[in-house]
C-alpha cells in the first residue's frame, strides 16, 4: 500500500487513521520511507484536527530516527509539522508572536529545493500572522498565504492549497473588511475539494457565512443546504449544527420565524462537542437576538434564560448583547445600550458590529441620549458606505434605521485632508501643504487607521527605537506643528488616544470607499469612473513616508486600486476597445506580473477584434507567465 501522495479529500473518509499509522509504521520499508508516510499521515491528522493522534504518529517518528543520522531536511520537515502543531494549540498573542518567529528563522534556513516544506511554513507563519491581527501583519499574511498556495499547486496538494486559501477566506481578507476577495478564496478552496467529500461541506459553511455578511443570501443558502446534507451523510454533528445555525440566520433576515425555529431546533438537535463550547453560547446568543428582532419577548427572554445556565462556561461578556437585548424588552433602554456598548467594546460581533450599533444607537434614542445615536448611526452609514453597502442598513433594521438615521445631517465637510501624493489640507479655497516627515506621517496614520490610537501605538509607529518618555515629546511637538500647518485641529484627544476629527474628510477614505463600489460584481462602472478613481489615488499614500502600519496601508490601498484598475480592463475589453485595454492591462502586470488569466483575456479581445497578431503576442505573454507560475 502506496502511503504518499496525502491520501486525496475523497478517500478521507474512508482512511482508519490508527489502521493507516500502524501500517506506516510497521511497513516492511526502510527507516526513511516510513518517516516519509507518517509524516504524510501527520498533515492528513491535522486536516482532521486530531491533536492526539499527530502527536502520536510525531512521537513514532522520534522513536524510528533514535539513533540514526537524520538529513537536515528531514529534519526541517519535521520541525515545519511540529510548529504547526504548536500554532494549531495556540495561547495568548505573545506565544503565537513568538511561533511566527520561529517560523521565519526556519524558513530562512530552508533550502530553495526543500518546495513541500516551504510550502507548510510558508502556511504556519501566513496562519501565525493572521490570528495576530494587526494590519503589517495581516498584509504579509497575503504574501505568505498565497506563495504557500502557489506551492501546494505545484507540488500538486488541493487540500492543502484549500487549507491556505480557507485562511485567507475566512481570517484575513475579512479582517481587511476585503469580502469580495473573501468569496473568491473560498469559493478556489470548495472547487479544489470534490463533491462528497465532508471538508467540502465545511468550506462551504465559511463560504456561506461571508456572502451572508453582504446580504448574497441565495447562494449562501445553497450552499449550506449542500454543506447541512453532507454532514447527515458523514456523520458530523458538527458540520450538520453548523449548517443549521446560519441557516437560521438567514431565515431571521427575511423575516421568517417559522422556519427560523425550525433551523434552531435542527442546530440543537445535532449539537455535538461544539454545543457545549464557546460556539455553542454564540449560538444561543443569536437565537436572543432572533427573537428580539422578530418581535417575541417571551422567546427572547426563555433564550436568555438558556444561555445564562450555562454559567462557567460563558465567555467574559459574551452574553452583554442578549442580556441588553432583555433589558430593552423590560423597558430598561439605558441599562441595555450600556451592556450593548459593552458587548461591543470587547469585538464580540465583528463583522456584524454595524448592525449592533443600529440596536444600540435606537436603544440611546429611547433612552433620551439623541446625540449618542447621532454619532452611532454616522459611524453605521460611513462604515457601509465604505463596504459599498450603503443600502444594507435599510434592509436589514428598516424601522430602527429610519428613526437613527433621522437624527444625521447632510455628510458635507468643509475640511478635506488629503494623504494621496502631497500631503495637503484643504479649507475655504485654501491648500495647506503639511510639513514632510513625522507630522504628515501621523496625519496618515490616523487617517488609514480609521479609529482611535493609543499614544503607545503612535509613537511605537513614529519613533520605534525612541524611549517612551521622549517620544511622546516629540508627539506633542509633532500635533502642534501639524496644528500650526493645517490651521485646522486636524488631531483629537479621547479617553482611548488619538484621533482624525470626525468632521474631516479625507481623501483616502473616499477613495477606498469608491474602488469597493466599483470592484462590486452587482457594479456597473463606466472608464471615466473608474479613470476617475484612478486619478484620486495619484501616487499612492504618502510616498517616502516610513512606518510599518504606514507601508501596509500603502499595499492594501495598491492592492484596492489594481482591483479598480483590472476592472477598468474589463470594462474597456467589454467596449471592444483593445489598445486601450492592453495599455491599462500592462499597468497591471507591472504591480502584478503573474496574472496569467489578464494576459488570456486580453488575447481573447485582440482575436475578436480581428488582429492576429497582438493576440498571438499576448497569447505568448500568457504561455510565459503560467511557464513561470510552475518554476
Amino acid at each position: 500500500m502506496s502511503l504518499l501522495p496525502v491520501p486525496r479529500p475523497e478517500e478521507w473518509e474512508h482512511i482508519d487513521l490508527a489502521e493507516a499509522h500502524a501500517l506506516a509504521l510497521h511497513a516492511p520499508l526502510g527507516v526513511w520511507e516510513r518517516v516519509e508516510g507518517l509524516l504524510q499521515l501527520v498533515r492528513l491528522a491535522a486536516l482532521r484536527q486530531l491533536p492526539q493522534r499527530t502527536r502520536r504518529i510525531l512521537a513514532d517518528v522520534d522513536t524510528l530516527l533514535a539513533g540514526v543520522e537524520v538529513p537536515v531536511e528531514l529534519t526541517r520537515s519535521i520541525d515545519a509539522e511540529r510548529l504547526w502543531m504548536s500554532i494549531s494549540e495556540r495561547g495568548d498573542v505573545a506565544e503565537v508572536a513568538a511561533l511566527l518567529d520561529d517560523g521565519l528563522a526556519q524558513l530562512d534556513a530552508c533550502g530553495p529545493d526543500e518546495l513541500a516544506t516551504r510550502a507548510r511554513l510558508l502556511f504556519c507563519i501566513g496562519y501565525s500572522a493572521a490570528w495576530l491581527n494587526d494590519p503589517a501583519r495581516l498584509t504579509r499574511a497575503v504574501d505568505w498565504l498565497g506563495e504557500s498556495v502557489g506551492l501546494y499547486r505545484v507540488l500538486d496538494e488541493p487540500e492543502l492549497q484549500a487549507q491556505a486559501l480557507l485562511t485567507l477566506g475566512y481570517i484575513v481578507y475579512p479582517a481587511q473588511r476585503l469580502y469580495g476577495r473573501a468569496i473568491t478564496a473560498l469559493e478556489r478552496s470548495v472547487r479544489l475539494l470534490p463533491p462528497g467529500s465532508s471538508a467540502r461541506g465545511v468550506h462551504l459553511t465559511y463560504l456561506a457565512e461571508q456572502r451572508i455578511i453582504i446580504d448574497d443570501l441565495v447562494p449562501a443558502e445553497a450552499e449550506l443546504r449542500e454543506a447541512h446534507a453532507l454532514g447527515g451523510r458523514h456523520g458530523d454533528q458538527r458540520l450538520i449544527g453548523y449548517a443549521a445555525w446560519e441557516l437560521a440566520r438567514i431565515a431571521d433576515l427575511r423575516g421568517d420565524a417559522v422556519t427560523c425555529d425550525r433551523w434552531i431546533a435542527e442546530a440543537e438537535h445535532h449539537g455535538g462537542e461544539w454545543y457545549g463550547r464557546t460556539s455553542g453560547n454564540e449560538f444561543v446568543a443569536d437565537t436572543v437576538l432572533w427573537a428580539y428582532r422578530q418581535g417575541r419577548a417571551d422567546a427572547a427572554r426563555d433564550r436568555y434564560r438558556t444561555l445564562a445556565e450555562r454559567g462557567d462556561r460563558i465567555t467574559e461578556g459574551q452574553d452583554l448583547g442578549a442580556r441588553g437585548l432583555v433589558a430593552l424588552l423590560d423597558g430598561d433602554p439605558r441599562a441595555g445600550a450600556e451592556l450593548i456598548q459593552r458587548h461591543l467594546d470587547l469585538e464580540w460581533q465583528e463583522p456584524r458590529k454595524w448592525h449592533w450599533q443600529i440596536l444600540l444607537a435606537d436603544a440611546w434614542l429611547q433612552a433620551g441620549e439623541s446625540d449618542r445615536a447621532t454619532r452611532l448611526a454616522a459611524q453605521v452609514r460611513d462604515e457601509l458606505s465604505l463596504l459599498g453597502l450603503t443600502w444594507l442598513a435599510s434592509r436589514r433594521e428598516p424601522a430602527r434605521w429610519a428613526r437613527v438615521s433621522a437624527t444625521l445631517e447632510p455628510d458635507v465637510a468643509a475640511v478635506r485632508l488629503e494623504v494621496f501624493t502631497v500631503p495637503t489640507v484643504v479649507s475655504g479655497g485654501q491648500r495647506r501643504i503639511l510639513p514632510d516627515g513625522r507630522p504628515a506621517a501621523l496625519a496618515g496614520l490616523l487617517a488609514v487607521a480609521g479609529h482611535a490610537l493609543s499614544i503607545e501605538e503612535v509613537c511605537d509607529e513614529l519613533w520605534p527605537d525612541a524611549a517612551p518618555t521622549i517620544a511622546r515629546r516629540r508627539l506633542r511637538n509633532v500635533m502642534a506643528r501639524l496644528r500650526a500647518a493645517a490651521g485646522h485641529d486636524l488631531v483629537q484627544r479621547v479617553s482611548d488616544g488619538l484621533r482624525l476629527d470626525p468632521a474631516l474628510r479625507v481623501d483616502c477614505v473616499d477613495f477606498e470607499r469608491a474602488a469597493r463600489t466599483s470592484t462590486r460584481e452587482d457594479g456597473v462602472p463606466s472608464a471615466r469612473e473608474l479613470r476617475s478613481i484612478l486619478d484620486s489615488f495619484g501616487e499612492g499614500l504618502l510616498p517616502g513616508v516610513g512606518g510599518e502600519r504606514i507601508e501596509a496601508h500603502r499595499r492594501r490601498l495598491a492592492r484596492l486600486a489594481t482591483g479598480v484598475r483590472r476592472r477598468l480592463v474589463d470594462v474597456l475589453r467589454d467596449a471592444e476597445d483593445p489598445d486601450a485595454a492592453a495599455a491599462e492591462a500592462e499597468r497591471v502586470l507591472a504591480d502584478d506580473p503573474f496574472d496569467e488569466e489578464l494576459a488570456v483575456s486580453i488575447a481573447r479581445s485582440y482575436a475578436m477584434a480581428g488582429n492576429g497578431a497582438a493576440a498571438r503576442v499576448w497569447e505568448e505573454r500568457a504561455r510565459s507567465i503560467a511557464a513561470d507560475l510552475e518554476l
